[in-house]
């Protein structure tokens, strides 16, 4: 077996894991994780273009100092649109870390707080947000 079919083999099994376990790696988006079904995956956390977790979505494992390079996926209103601000609601699925979405990048200015296992609209960085971090 050549070593070049062997990398194709590799990467096309890697494709299809990633489409089963209904995480898709996104072109252009510095961390963020498309979600085949707008579904907030288990540990992430997300954002939603339109209130109420409508909308197209942006997921992160890690935090975020600047949604600048970061786009919306997924499917509906938002798709394709840059994270930063324009999320309206946002979802944590971490069980053990809150989640804080803040105005300014760097984690500055005015901040919301998402619960553990919990998600809100957004008030205080509603279309006004430009990174994340996680909290204990």
């Amino acid at each position: 077996m050549s070593a070049h079919f062997l990398r194709k083999t590799v990467a096309a099994g890697a494709a299809l894991a990633a489409v089963a376990t209904g995480l898709v790696a996104t072109a252009g988006t510095a961390g963020a994780t498309e979600t085949i079904d707008n579904t907030c995956p288990r540990l992430y956390f997300c954002l939603y273009y339109n209130s109420n977790r409508a909308g197209a979505i942006a997921t992160f494992f890690n935090r975020d100092a600047n949604f600048a390079d970061d786009y919306f996926a997924g499917s509906g209103a938002g798709r394709g649109q840059v994270v930063k601000n324009n999320a309206a609601s946002a979802q944590n699925n971490q069980t053990g870390l809150e989640a804080w979405v803040w105005f300014n990048s760097n984690f500055g200015g005015a901040h919301d707080v998402v619960l553990r296992s919990n998600w809100r609209n957004l008030t205080a960085t509603y279309n006004e947000n430009a990174s994340f971090d996680w909290h204990s």
